[in-house]
């Protein structure tokens, strides 16, 4: 019987199951190379007094005109009520009071964000929403140091943008990206 060197051997075709595990294993890492180089967020901007902020756009379900709010008594200053949206019943909260703002007047462009975090779904009242924009994640610096202990909590970062709202104020502008997670756990624990 002649004797066969295990190099002399030729290497079996591979199962179509191992191609496609390769080929997956292939796109996998391509997609994360391409979301590692420039991860990107949408931004939802909003205002209070002149102050800009900024949520996820996944936390944002809707954009709503203010509408009738039902006031709770003996609760925290910073919740405004209740309001009915389509049949159900949500908590109103004022993001104004809550950072501490001038509360000014509604107006016109008075908004109310409808958001969910922690599978709590509630409305952010605020003085107005400018636009939606795209954010690469390497441009999120940590929040000032020099902001109070209330707004530290509520803020993990903040960007800076060129001002395509208002060119009165100059070509950028600072916009802090609130702690969605931080605000519902606070209002949950204090009702």
């Amino acid at each position: 019987m002649p004797e066969t060197k295990n190099d002399a051997i030729p290497i079996q075709n591979k199962s179509k199951k191992e191609k496609w595990q390769e080929e997956m294993s292939s796109y996998e890492k391509s997609k994360k190379a391409d979301s590692s180089e420039d991860n990107k967020i949408y931004v939802v901007v909003f205002f209070l007094e002149k102050e800009w902020y900024g949520i996820k756009i996944e936390s944002v379900s809707e954009i709503i005109k203010l509408s009738k709010i039902f006031p709770i008594p003996q609760t925290l200053d910073y919740i405004l009520g209740v309001m009915n949206l389509r049949g159900e019943i949500l908590p109103v909260l004022d993001l104004r009071k809550l950072f501490s703002t001038l509360v000014s007047p509604f107006t016109s462009e008075t908004r109310i964000l409808i958001v969910e975090a922690d599978d709590v779904r509630l409305g952010l009242l605020v003085d107005g929403v400018s636009e939606v924009i795209e954010v690469p994640m390497s441009k999120i610096d940590s929040p000032l140091s020099t902001l109070d202990r209330v707004k530290t909590e509520y803020i993990y970062g903040e960007i800076k943008i060129g001002n395509t709202v208002s060119q009165e104020e100059g070509n950028e502008r600072f916009l802090a990206m609130i702690h969605l997670e931080n605000i519902i756990k606070e209002a949950v624990n204090k009702k």
